[in-house]
Parts: structure tokens; sequence; C-alpha cells
């Protein structure tokens, strides 16, 4: 009988205790250290210099979705994984915004936020805690996976 009652105790112990990690993408976690990545993703290089600056720790250097080419970078903080952009290689910006608007739409639903001028076009989802972010910036297309979490669970 002592034996039901610790296993029911560990049991809902364990259920209880909250996530600290936020699924980012592609099951990569924020807190996830650089080793975890590159276990995660064994095609992850080092970042070239002029990534470094920025905070990129690792690249996938070429990740095709669909008909577009990205570089996947991981940014990561004192406290692990951050954020992830994927920025497109080559090719249309605005021809991929459509492409990556509509798997994304397939993928979250309608967009929370969406503007457009005349340099480029945003639009913004929000799932189980992360913002997805898709920016055409002039020439440059960027998927944007960043852990809001923080935020909404103080709603």
């Amino acid at each position: 009988m002592n034996r039901f009652k610790i296993l029911g105790a560990t049991l809902l112990l364990a259920l209880s205790i909250p996530a600290f990690s936020q699924d980012l993408w592609q099951g990569a976690e924020t807190g996830m250290s650089v080793e975890q990545i590159k276990e995660k993703f064994p095609n992850v290089v080092e970042p070239s210099a002029d990534d470094a600056k920025y905070g990129v720790s690792l690249n996938i250097p070429d990740y095709k979705v669909g008909l577009n080419n990205f570089k996947v970078r991981f940014l990561f903080r004192e406290n692990g994984l951050e954020r992830i952009t994927m920025e497109n290689k080559a090719g249309s910006a605005s021809v991929g915004f459509s492409a990556m608007q509509k798997l994304l739409k397939t993928k979250y639903g309608e967009p929370l936020d969406s503007s457009s001028n005349s340099l480029g076009k945003n639009m913004s989802w929000l799932s189980n805690g992360t913002t997805i972010t898709l920016l055409q910036f002039m020439d440059k297309l960027h998927i944007t996976y960043r852990d809001n979490s923080t935020e909404t669970d103080k709603l």
C-alpha cells in the first residue's frame, strides 16, 4: 500500500512541475545548449564571423522549404537557445513571402497581426507561447521563432 502512495505522490509531483522550455522549431527548445542543438541537428556548422557578431552560435547553411532555400540561425544567450531565424538565400523575397505565408497559415491558422508598407510586409502568429514572424524587408525574407511564453503566462 505504501508503494502505491509513493508512486502516486511521485506521479502527481511529476505532472505538476511546469515546463520551463518552449518548443521553438523542429524540436529545438528554449534553453537548449549548443551541444544539445548539435546533437539534435547534426548538419549544423559554426557561424561566420559576421553571424557571430549578432549572437549566432550555430547555422544550418542550407534548409529547403518548398522552393525556398534558407539559412537557419540559432541564437543563444547566457540561458541557452533564445531564438531561431531563417533567412532566404536567393530568389524573390516577395514570391517566397507568398509561399511561406500559405504554409504558415496552414500550420498556425490566420495571423494575429499583419502589416505592409513600401519596404516590405510582416505577419505574426502565436502558437503555444512561441511567436512566429514572417518578414519580407526589401529583397530579404525572414522567419523568426521566439519564445513568448513568459509574457503570455502573465495573462
